[in-house]
């Protein structure tokens, strides 16, 4: 019979010194450590989600928040001034509408001298 007694070097200072290299070596990721905890294991997933609870409950007449905004608006309110907004920023840009002018006559063009050339030519 072999007891552990008979084995020293399964709980020797050299094996857990090499036990505790190679866990060094080991990338350890912490997220999915805690992960892998709260899948296996109701009872801790469980004493979290009290203690967490407990951290976010507060009673309704208890001021938790200081100088909080309403987020609150009358949305048609508001769509009606940014269409306001917008059409004042086109109306800045257009111009100003103003009557054509009148279509240009040949007459206005040709002077008494460039008519007597004209007929010359002909």
């Amino acid at each position: 019979m072999t007891s552990e007694i008979d084995r020293p070097e399964l709980n020797s200072a050299l094996s857990v010194a090499e036990r505790i290299l190679m866990l060094e070596l080991e990338s350890f990721d912490g997220n999915e450590a805690v992960r892998s905890e709260l899948e296996t294991c109701e009872a801790t997933r469980q004493r979290l989600e009290e203690v967490l609870g407990k951290a976010v409950n507060h009673h309704p007449s208890q001021v938790v928040f200081q100088d909080v905004v309403r987020l609150e608006f009358d949305e048609e309110a508001f769509l009606r001034a940014a269409a306001e907004e917008k059409e004042a920023k086109v109306r800045a840009v257009l111009p100003i509408p103003r009557p054509r002018d009148p279509e240009p006559k040949l007459e206005d063009y040709v002077t008494e001298i460039g008519r007597a050339s004209c007929r010359e030519r002909v």
